[in-house]
């Protein structure tokens, strides 16, 4: 494990309108997937490397977020009762979820990802005097990503900015058309050729610092202009990775879940 233990930034503000049957009366980090919402999955993963202080960047709904993490160990023993012989016997699934500390800080509903983020670190004030990396994630996915690995790789990359991405397969077929756009072939639900960026991002002192001279923006914007200035790096994770932007990704986790725990590390 690294000695230093920098802070992790979650993004937890989103609407999360395309899964409106969830997020109607929740903001989407509080979504069940198992016994626990995805946000104590993603929490979870970084403790195991020992990064426990967290920057949990609000919006929608915000204050459900504040008043569950607050009562977090209200939740984690998950109860289950199992009747033999007519007597009833309350056992527990997991042990209380691991200390923490968490900034639960509202940047607003209808802010951009970039913005919450220096927003939150404006808010906990260490935006100006953070002594090294910050990491970042959305939070809306799970993997079980080496995080030692990641902040060895982006120690060694000499870069401001690292960002972890992964080959996903895709959900739908793709066509191949000629420059006449005549279809030459189906390609049904290829593995998929492009890596994609799923987060677990680390952050160098210098990259906040630019971020600061952007107004408005998303993370991704602040990414792209690091990468035209050869900034930013590509950690290439070869695990899982999970996304829960829509109803069927919500239904496809609790099965990947309930059936193999894919992305525990625990």
């Amino acid at each position: 494990m690294n000695n230093t233990k920098p802070p992790v930034a979650i993004l937890c503000g989103g609407q999360g309108t395309r899964l409106r049957e969830e997020t109607e009366n929740r903001p989407k980090p509080l979504v069940q997937v198992g016994d626990w919402p995805i946000l104590l999955h993603i929490m979870r993963h970084y403790i195991v490397y020992g990064l426990d202080d967290f920057i949990l960047c609000t919006g929608y709904k915000g204050h459900m977020i504040v008043d569950y993490v607050s009562k977090v160990d209200q939740h984690t023993g998950i109860s289950r009762i199992m009747h033999d012989n007519n007597t009833t016997t309350v056992t527990y699934s997991e042990t209380p979820f691991p200390k923490f500390t968490a900034d639960c800080i509202d940047t607003g509903n209808d802010t951009l990802t970039g913005d919450r983020i220096v927003k939150s670190l404006d808010a906990r004030e260490i935006i100006t005097h953070l002594d090294g990396d910050l990491l970042v994630t959305y939070g809306d996915g799970v993997a079980n990503v080496n995080i030692d690995e990641l902040l060895n790789f982006h120690k060694d990359s000499n870069r401001s900015a690292t960002i972890t991405v992964c080959k996903q397969k895709s959900r739908y077929g793709e066509v191949e058309i000629d420059n006449a756009g005549i279809v030459k072939k189906f390609l049904e639900k290829p593995d998929g050729s492009t890596w994609i960026n799923c987060g677990y991002m680390v952050l160098s002192p210098a990259f906040i610092d630019r971020m600061k001279q952007f107004t408005n923006f998303g993370i991704e914007d602040a990414l792209i202009a690091a990468a035209k200035e050869n900034e930013l790096a590509a950690f290439k994770h070869t695990g899982c990775f999970y996304s829960m932007d829509t109803y069927r990704d919500w239904i496809a986790l609790n099965k990947i879940w309930k059936e193999t725990k894919e992305w525990k590390t625990w």
